[in-house]
């Protein structure tokens, strides 16, 4: 990435981007960004990178199973409750909505993951081959990628 255009606020979102998502080292990170090494440690420790990418490790497709394991049980249990006409036993349609929800939110994030390991990906392939159109497709991924966060 071309960072000399980049504000500090941006090339700080590209360093954490890259050591959370990516998994670089801060020296990798500081390499990619054109930071000091010295900057990219010292965000991290400010901002508990390390603590966010490890709550990161906990697999998306880990929480999508366990939360659709959930809603799966109180569907069954709402169905079971308007079967017996009893309105003490309705379903719990408040728990239903948040846990439908919260899927919503991370199949969103997961979406967004895979968008960014995929961009990764070609953004490594075009750097092999040709490194100034790399830089270029770069800048538009982060660009393409901070808009898709914000939605």
């Amino acid at each position: 990435m071309e960072n000399t255009s980049l504000n500090k606020a941006q090339k700080k979102e590209y360093a954490k981007m890259l050591f959370l998502r990516e998994g670089f080292s801060p020296k990798q990170v500081a390499e990619k960004a054109e930071v000091p090494e010295s900057t990219i440690s010292a965000w991290a420790a400010k901002e508990k990178w390390e603590s966010q990418r490890k709550a990161l490790t906990a697999s998306k497709a880990e929480q999508l199973a366990f939360l659709y394991d959930i809603l799966a049980k109180l569907t069954e249990q709402g169905k079971a409750a308007l079967e017996d006409d009893d309105p003490k036993t309705n379903p719990d349609t408040d728990s239903i909505e948040k846990i439908s929800r919260s899927i919503e939110r991370l199949e969103k994030d997961a979406g967004i993951g895979n968008m960014i390991q995929t961009g990764i990906e070609l953004l490594k392939y075009v750097q092999d081959e040709d490194m100034a159109a790399a830089k270029v497709i770069n800048k538009w991924f982060y660009i393409f990628i901070q808009d898709k966060m914000s939605a």
